[in-house]
């Protein structure tokens, strides 16, 4: 099967966990550039933009120039502490950062109503794809996106927990340590397990540096992170865990290397994931200085070059590859003739 890859960024303010009252959208102006990278290297990408920046002047300029090119998709993100209606939820929510899993079904339904009609807007057309802002999505928040219409999502984090500690001393956060690998359609009660929500769950790729075979890589990826064998494994070099996305702790080879990883283990859908502001000097943690921000150019060159020439991906975003996905399962048995019945 020829691989896909899926770019998904989340277009987002100004380094968002400073927790600052005051938002500001700096980056958003370096995105042109980006995108324009993007289409040289014929890579249609889908950014998930939040509603605060689908209200701006500089995000509706920028995106709604994207939208017109006709070469990427936009999509949604939602931050509780930053979509309207605003009314608090915590003593200061700036500095705790709500999450939607934290919110009713009506409180979510709310805000998402809010942040897809921002996004629609701006598109021209309602958006389809999503993520949740710090990758909160819950049952409640599936149903909302079936009821809005949305038909892609992409908050899911294999092997990834979430779990933290509450502003009011419980836990929150989602705990994907168990979700599947590959594109599913979840359940509502538990979105680490297939079930039959008609929304397609597109899992961030997280995965391993180097090909292994399959099910000694599948094996070996589930094992937790402080497992003697993998750490063992890290120390020496010989393979570990990465996110398949541009950063400090990467380079360009690391990179194709999860990406051959996955495809050898039978995982041919690439999900590269970033935000806005790690492409952009002194908005993110993450990218200080315009040095850090051409390293990240160069990886996603490095992997493209891998991914597109030598393994043959297929770049779409990611309401295309949901298209492709459901023309590729099998036809649902045609139901029994009544009058054949008798």
């Amino acid at each position: 099967m020829r691989p896909y890859l899926l770019i998904t960024i989340d277009a987002e303010s100004d380094d968002l966990w400073a927790r600052r009252a005051e938002l500001t959208f700096e980056n958003i102006g370096a995105m042109p550039r980006l995108q324009e990278f993007f289409e040289r290297h014929g890579v249609r990408p889908t950014w998930l933009v939040t509603y605060p920046v689908a209200t701006s002047e500089i995000g509706r300029h920028v995106f709604g120039e994207i939208a017109r090119r006709g070469s990427a998709e936009i999509g949604s993100h939602m931050h509780v502490w930053t979509t309207p209606p605003l009314a608090p939820l915590t003593p200061n929510d700036h500095k705790y950062c709500p999450l939607a899993s934290e919110i009713s079904y009506e409180q979510q339904y709310e805000k998402m109503l809010n942040v897809t009609r921002a996004v629609g807007e701006l598109a021209g057309a309602a958006p389809r794809a999503y993520r949740a802002g710090r990758y909160a999505l819950d049952g409640n928040g599936l149903r909302v996106l079936e009821a809005l219409g949305y038909t892609v999502d992409t908050s899911v984090t294999p092997l990834l927990s979430w779990r933290e500690p509450g502003h009011d001393g419980g836990w929150r956060g989602p705990d994907f340590t168990r979700a599947p690998l590959e594109p599913y359609h979840p359940a509502n009660e538990d979105l680490t397990r297939a079930g039959a929500s008609p929304i397609l769950e597109v899992p961030v790729s997280f995965f391993l540096t180097r090909p292994l075979p399959s099910g000694l890589a599948r094996w070996l990826v589930r094992l937790p992170r402080n497992n003697n064998l993998v750490r063992a494994l890290r120390w020496s070099g010989v393979v570990r865990h990465s996110w398949l996305r541009p950063g400090r702790e990467v380079s360009g080879r690391t990179l194709a290397g999860v990406a051959r990883a996955l495809i050898a283990a039978g995982i041919p859908v690439l999900n590269v994931m970033f935000h806005s502001s790690e492409m952009a000097a002194g908005t993110s943690p993450h990218t200080k200085t315009q040095a850090q921000v051409e390293e990240s150019y160069e990886q996603l060159d490095y992997l493209f070059r891998a991914a597109i020439g030598g393994m043959g991906a297929q770049p779409m975003t990611l309401s295309e590859f949901a298209a492709a996905h459901a023309a590729a399962q099998p036809a649902a048995p045609p139901l029994a003739d009544s009058h054949a019945r008798g």
